[in-house]
């Protein structure tokens, strides 16, 4: 039995798109910053929204910003980019 093909971010999204990109990361004044600055160099262009919500016990840090990627391969690239950024922990 064939397994059956896994769906790319191709299939599953319409180009180009607005998208939200969650960051979670360790509480710091800057890491909204770091991951904007860091989306405008990969990108060359600014979120088109930030937003940032403590955790309850104020441990971790939820950065969402709204992106228009025009590709799946922005996408990507966005992602693995925040990844690098000092203090992230996960990208969705």
């Amino acid at each position: 039995m064939e397994e059956p093909a896994k769906a790319t971010l191709e299939d599953l999204m319409e180009f180009p798109a607005e998208l939200v990109l969650r960051v979670l990361g360790e509480t710091s004044d800057s890491l909204a910053d770091r991951c904007t600055a860091t989306l405008g160099e990969t990108m060359g262009r600014a979120p088109l929204d930030v937003s940032v919500q403590p955790s309850s016990k104020g441990n971790y840090l939820s950065v969402r910003l709204r992106v228009r990627v025009d590709t799946a391969d922005e996408v990507r690239e966005a992602s693995a980019a925040l990844r690098g950024v000092t203090g992230v922990r996960l990208v969705l």
